[in-house]
């Protein structure tokens, strides 16, 4: 007899699950656990979306943004590698009913950014929980399902360990500059990190053990070898290695659909499988199935040919020949700016932005949770710390090609988190005494206060809440151009945001906007002439020769079209001027037509030749204004400081100084790490005779961007004039290695050598810089002078008479000369070369001669000269 309300014990009730008992506790034990599983990560993907989704930019943002996302909109081809999967996805989420074409893009960043975060978690827990990682000291496995006081399990949700270290290193990731800012904005990054994550989690599980599950034979019954352990897995779960083995294959070839950098994960992904698998495990028909399924995800890739014969609006390369397709495929269009070999200046540079971006994007605090996570795994997973370090020394190797974007460091990031979350569960971890506990919690409120700092430090950075500045810099230049005009770009910035506002918002579509660096691109005259049809445009490339070469120390080198391109485009404005206006953004990549520019606000008009046009203030150009309207933003300071820098250039073409001075002055306002404004007023400094403050502005710019060529190179000639020789050796090589074909470059490393007394390299420079200018009288004059050293008198000669016939009027030739001649023994003819030369130079050749003692009895025989 039972009374109502009473507590009562039920015994051996049990249900029916698949025709098997099971007790209704275990059921329900079994959901619970499930539950507590799948909580956290779901808590880290929403709680890091929902970050993203407030901090969202509502609209176009700079760099790739504007032409991914009118490639999305109009389901198009991006940028080489043609990016597929992230055009298809992304026209997917430009469906959604929500914000501006630009806003569903970013979305999409948001989404699979806090995908990321998600995984990461997944993949430090696992690494932290005994599931992968028997060997982690201090923590219970979950498997012995030990229980607190309380009858709790350890693991159980909000307070595992591996649960609150996956979170923190989630959370510290998700808020990490790096990834936040590419969660906002319209990029292809966090999709490539999604897929990098995935595959990383799969290639743990496979190589962690967690195939091996089932295998509960003690370690001192089997050899702890890989081999024995192969001999044991069961059939089914030898099965279920196949199958993880084949989707990793399928993931990791469907992630280079979207990005082509996912190969810089296949060395580690190679080494973890082979030395945990062995080639024992790769048999021949699982191989080649890995290799199908691994094509199956690269088929994504036909999407570039099929949908490029519907003509898109963003069809870049036209890949619709096999031809065209490897070419944008394979990138080719980037490939001289990645296969460099780096200098010792480059490597020690590129370490110093390594370490400065992975402490400002995790903290020092962060980066002290990663050595304690890194250590630790070198004692208990070692495979998982190489995977790792592999990772982040190619992505240190990559960002030393001038064709490298900060962005590619992410999945850096990512490894530092990993390690991080491996970190705070070993300081977290408590093994019982007073002692213990307290560091154990102690480490743990620092931990989340990680995630706090992280968010505070990074929150104004990153919330683009309400940015429109790269939307109404887009609007403001194409409202300055007039009706029906052409605007022929040569940067990032004015061509993508031009092409979001006229695809995707229907904004001056009557403006006819082409890119000159687009020449080289397959088919791009073609989809020109198929948009603008009222355009006449040349059907035959004409080459144009032209003995002008920017200066070494002037920041135009490198930057200059081909001779083609400028060719190309007088022709085409020629054709077309009579009926359209043309605007030119930019100034310093065109030397040929560079006479017939007038300024308008942000571009040039290019009018004929000999009609001045009346040049019109630029109204947008104000740095003073523009710092105040942008709230002195970066990323909008560097396009608006660029403009204002191209108004320098202009200003010290026409030899206005003093306006160019400005000019380049206020764009540092706007962007003072700007190296090309820094090395050009250094220059105008130097002119003037100011070279203690030129050597300074030289080494600011330096300092702003060691990768820079010009800033090597004057840098190197400061160097040079202090007689510190070894150190200028070092910035002259640099400067080559980045811009091969200068010949002061290679002029000034002779220079340097000859003043070390190494005449083979000497000889060796200066026979190169030759070959770049062989009528430099100079370059001629100094390697006579080496030959002249080393006693070989003829060919010095012949190079001292040819620098002569040259450049008559310089008096170091004439000295050199004078010299040779003293050494056959000519006293005559040496007195006249040196006349010659104190007739042109009566201070510096005196100095000279009167230190030679072959020279200086010459000089005493010589009748004074007034």
């Amino acid at each position: 007899m039972t009374v109502r309300g009473e507590k009562r014990e039920v015994k051996g009730e049990r249900e029916q699950n698949g025709g098997k008992e099971v007790p209704s506790s275990q059921s329900k034990t079994s959901i619970d656990d499930r539950f507590a599983r799948f909580l956290p990560p779901f808590l880290v993907l929403l709680t890091t979306f929902a970050v993203y989704v407030y901090t969202l930019c509502p609209t176009v943002y700079w760099d790739d943004a504007g032409e991914l996302i009118s490639a999305c909109y109009t389901l198009g081809i991006p940028h080489p590698p043609g990016h597929p999967l992230y055009a298809i996805l992304g026209w997917l989420f430009t469906r959604i009913p929500v914000g501006s074409p630009a806003y569903r893009v970013n979305l999409m960043s948001a989404f699979f950014g806090a995908l990321t975060c998600a995984l990461l978690f997944q993949i430090v827990r696992e690494l932290v929980d005994g599931d992968l990682s028997e060997r982690f000291d201090g923590i219970q496995n979950p498997k012995s399902k030990a229980q607190n006081r309380n009858g709790v399990s350890s693991e159980g949700f909000g307070c595992g360990i591996a649960t609150f270290a996956g979170i923190i290193a989630a959370l510290s990731a998700g808020f990490s500059l790096i990834l936040w800012d590419q969660s906002v904005v319209a990029e292809t990054t966090t999709l490539h990190t999604f897929f990098m994550m995935l595959v990383t989690l799969l290639a743990f599980r496979i190589s962690g053990g967690g195939i091996f599950d089932g295998i509960q034979t003690p370690k001192s019954k089997i050899q702890n070898t890989r081999e024995s352990r192969v001999d044991t897995v069961p059939l089914s779960d030898r099965k279920r290695l196949t199958s993880q083995l084949l989707i990793l294959s399928f993931i990791y070839g469907l992630s280079f659909s979207n990005h082509v950098a996912g190969l810089f994960f296949a060395p580690s992904v190679a080494m973890m499988l082979l030395a945990s698998l062995r080639m024992k495990l790769f048999k021949p028909v699982r191989l080649i199935a890995m290799i199908l399924l691994f094509a199956l995800g690269l088929s994504v890739y036909v999407y570039l040919p099929l949908r490029s014969r519907f003509n898109p609006a963003v069809d870049w390369g036209n890949p619709e020949t096999l031809e065209n397709f490897l070419w944008v495929v394979t990138a080719k269009q980037y490939s001289s700016d990645i296969l460099r070999v780096p200098t010792l200046i480059a490597l020690k540079a590129g370490a110093h932005s390594m370490a400065t971006t992975l402490l400002s994007n995790l903290t020092i605090l962060g980066c002290g949770f990663s050595l304690v996570g890194a250590i630790k795994l070198w004692k208990t997973r070692k495979s998982v710390l190489i995977y790792g370090v592999t990772i982040i020394l190619i992505l240190f190797f990559i960002s030393l090609n001038s064709a490298f974007i900060f962005a590619y460091l992410a999945p850096a990031i990512l490894m530092l988190a990993i390690w991080a979350g491996v970190g705070i569960a070993s300081l977290s971890s408590s093994t019982g005494g007073v002692r213990s506990r307290t560091l154990s919690l102690l480490a743990r409120c620092v931990a989340v206060l990680l995630v706090a700092i992280l968010l505070f430090l990074h929150f104004r950075e990153n919330n683009k809440r309400h940015y429109t500045y790269a939307k109404d810099y887009g609007v403001s230049f194409l409202s300055s151009l007039p009706d029906n005009a052409i605007l022929i770009t040569g940067t990032a910035d004015p061509l993508f945001i031009s092409w979001y506002l006229q695809y995707c918002e229907n904004y001056r579509t009557d403006i006819k906007v082409i890119t000159r660096n687009a020449l080289v691109r397959p088919g791009y005259l073609e989809q020109i002439h198929r948009q603008h049809p009222e355009l006449s445009m040349p059907d035959v490339i004409q080459y144009e020769n032209s003995q002008s070469r920017p200066r070494a120390d002037t920041h135009e080198r490198g930057s200059g079209l081909p001779l083609f391109a400028n060719s190309y485009f007088k022709l085409f404005y020629q054709l077309n001027y009579a009926r359209f206006p043309i605007f030119w953004e930019g100034i310093e990549a065109n030397h040929m037509m560079i006479e017939q520019f007038v300024p308008r606000d942000f571009a040039f008009q290019i009018v004929p030749l000999g009609q001045s046009g009346a040049s019109v203030s630029p109204r947008f150009l104000n740095a003073a204004e523009i710092k105040k309207r942008i709230d002195s933003d970066i990323a909008a300071g560097k396009v608006y400081g660029n403009h204002i820098f191209n108004y320098g250039v202009y200003s010290q073409w026409r030899n206005d100084t003093p306006a160019a001075m400005r000019y380049f002055q206020d764009s540092l306002e706007l962007r003072p790490d700007d190296a090309r404004a820094l090395n050009n007023i250094g220059v105008i400094l130097s002119d003037q005779g100011k070279r203690s403050e030129a050597s300074e502005k030289f080494l600011a710019a330096y300092l702003a961007n060691p990768g820079d060529a010009t800033s090597n190179h004057n840098v190197g000639q400061v160097l040079l004039d202090r007689n510190e020789l070894r150190k200028a050796i070092l910035h002259f090589q640099a400067a080559i290695a980045l811009d091969p074909g200068n010949f002061e470059d290679y002029y000034d490393l002779g220079l340097c050598y000859a003043g070390l007394g190494k005449t083979a390299p000497a000889v060796n420079m200066l026979k190169k810089a030759l070959m770049i200018k062989p009528d430099s009288a100079m370059a001629l004059s100094s390697l006579g002078v080496i030959y002249l050293r080393r006693g070989e008198t003829e060919s010095a000669s012949k190079l001292l008479k040819t620098a002569i016939d040259l450049e008559p009027g310089n008096a170091e030739n004439w000295y050199n000369y004078a010299c040779l001649q003293a050494l056959r023994g000519d006293q005559t003819g040496s007195a006249g070369s040196l006349s010659k030369a104190l007739s042109l130079d009566f201070e510096k050749t005196y100095a000279l001669a009167s230190k030679d003692p072959r020279i200086s009895p010459i000089l005493q025989r010589l009748p004074r000269q007034n």
